[in-house]
């Protein structure tokens, strides 16, 4: 169903390739054919068990939702001649004007409003349900009460607008959910638009792609048995005696079919237990008062908890539409700033091209530490970010520092030292960057603090562990990295040379605890120099 119009008028036929004519007609039968249906129904129950159900207002109004004009006019024509035979006479034409009132202004009501579907699939949809049920039930209780002619005639109306309104929200979601799981309706109607479309709930977890309504009737069908059976056995007359609470327990099974299968299964559990509260009905046949209000009590609890389920599983459904949207456009972000990084990587490269490899071997020491060092979530998320770009400050560096073959000068050396305030600075005004910055701030600080010397801390002297642990890790296998690299000043050191320096200044330049993992690390999963990353 696409739009607000082609929910209850679009063609049974559906591309339209057989003659407008038969597909007025099969309309027609196929709304004859549930509107006897629900008299047979209703003949075959006992007055005793479900005396205030009209099933032949809500076959004419489920005929207009799924059938359309001419569903109607077939269902309600049926209803009238099973009338005739059943009691051998015309009844007052007022009684099947009545239907044909309620299931025109259902049509109506669900072809002109905006964003409703008749296989509910959104809470605005059995908004529109309810909707029809009120307008349509006070203008068939009218007719009816005006064709019965009780002295009372506002409490006839009330009492027959809220039998109206009580059969069509307990019998019409699962007629309609049903007749819509019948291959040949379904495929011939406009399709099903389905709002919730992440795999969160049961029925969308069950099966592969378009999650229709034959599916899911087939999915929940087993599970509506069991609840109606379960209802059924809990005795509704102690709601008479004055212990109300007892009717919570009809709750958890709505709560969980709607919390389980959103508001489709929310509905259908609704009904079953509804209509099993009704079946028990609490009262004797010769207490007329009792009885009245005994079964308007039912029906406004029956009423309770289809309104609980419709709002439930609507909730239910939202949450889960919005988890699916966020993930989305958590995954879109993520995209884009993985771009960002392999941008500001390749800048760095355009700059330094020994930088690029030694980036890509430094992030993938960095994660085995931190993930030894019990380091997760989003913290390692921005230690990978941080080592990816530890260096991105190179991009404000002269390429003649950066590629000076002899030994960088005073001027030269204090300029090389700014590259990490540059490339903080950088990852600060770009989104999803910015919290990595810190640990890109002060990679290059030293364990002790020292600012001088051979190879001092910068740019704060920062002591110990003020410095941030991802920095304090990059520090170590950036330095491990650089001293087994070829550089344009010097040749690569040994692996096991290298090793030995870090443990040298292990509580003077770096974490000791960062060495001696990193160590274990490298000797737990060795890189081979001709292999390296």
């Amino acid at each position: 169903m696409a739009g607000n119009r082609s929910g209850a008028s679009s063609d049974l036929a559906g591309s339209g390739s057989a003659p407008a004519s038969a597909v007025s007609l099969l309309r027609f039968g196929l709304g004859a054919v549930l509107a006897l249906t629900a008299r047979f129904v209703s003949f075959g129950i006992e007055v005793r068990y479900l005396p205030a159900l009209d099933y032949s207002t809500v076959a004419a109004l489920v005929a207009g939702l799924v059938f359309g004009r001419q569903g109607v006019v077939g269902a309600v024509g049926a209803s009238l001649v099973a009338m005739v035979l059943r009691n051998g006479e015309l009844p007052d034409p007022r009684f099947p004007l009545a239907d044909l009132l309620v299931g025109l202004i259902a049509f109506e009501l669900y072809r002109r409003l905006p964003r409703v579907g008749r296989a509910f699939p959104n809470l605005r949809s059995w908004g529109a349900l309810l909707l029809s049920a009120v307008v349509g039930g006070l203008a068939s209780a009218s007719l009816v009460a005006w064709a019965m002619g009780p002295r009372d005639l506002g409490a006839a109306i009330g009492a027959w607008w809220a039998t109206v309104i009580t059969s069509t929200i307990l019998l019409a979601p699962p007629a309609i959910l049903g007749l819509l799981a019948i291959p040949t309706v379904s495929r011939a109607r406009a399709p099903i638009p389905a709002e919730v479309d992440a795999g969160q709930l049961r029925w969308l977890r069950r099966g592969e792609g378009h999650p229709g309504v034959r599916y899911y009737v087939a999915a929940v069908g087993p599970w509506v048995l069991a609840v109606a059976v379960c209802a059924a056995m809990v005795d509704p007359g102690r709601l008479s005696a004055g212990t109300y609470w007892i009717s919570l327990i009809y709750a958890i099974p709505v709560l969980w079919a709607a919390n389980e299968y959103g508001l489709r299964g929310g509905l259908l559990v609704a009904s079953m237990v509804g209509l099993s509260l009704l079946v028990r009905r609490p009262f004797e046949a010769d207490h007329v008062a009792a009885s009245h209000e005994a079964w308007m009590s039912l029906q406004a609890g029956a009423l309770i908890f289809a309104v609980i389920a419709a709002l439930w599983g609507g909730a239910r459904e939202s949450e889960v539409r919005l988890r699916s949207q966020l993930a989305e456009v958590n995954r879109r972000l993520r995209r884009e700033l993985k771009r960002t990084i392999q941008a500001l990587q390749s800048a760095i490269a355009a700059k330094d091209a020994y930088t690029e490899g030694h980036l890509r071997r430094v992030s993938t020491y960095a994660l085995e530490v931190g993930r030894s060092l019990g380091v997760s979530g989003r913290d390692l998320e921005l230690l990978e970010l941080a080592s990816l770009l530890h260096d991105v400050g190179k991009i404000g560096i002269p390429e003649r520092i950066l590629m000076k073959p002899g030994v960088l000068d005073g001027d030269e050396v204090r300029r090389m030292q700014d590259h990490p305030e540059i490339g903080a600075r950088i990852l600060e005004d770009v989104d999803g960057l910015a919290e990595a910055a810190p640990l890109v701030r002060y990679h290059q600080e030293r364990w002790d603090g020292a600012r001088g010397g051979e190879y001092p801390g910068y740019p704060h002297g920062l002591v110990g562990e003020a410095i941030p642990l991802g920095a304090r890790i990059i520090a170590v296998v950036d330095a491990y990295d650089a001293m087994t690299s070829d550089r344009p000043y010097r040749p690569a050191k040994p692996s096991s040379a290298a090793i030995a320096e870090l443990r040298r200044e292990s509580g003077h330049q770096f974490d000791p605890a960062v060495v001696e993992v990193f160590v274990g690390v490298l000797e737990q999963r060795p890189w081979r120099d001709d292999s390296r990353m």
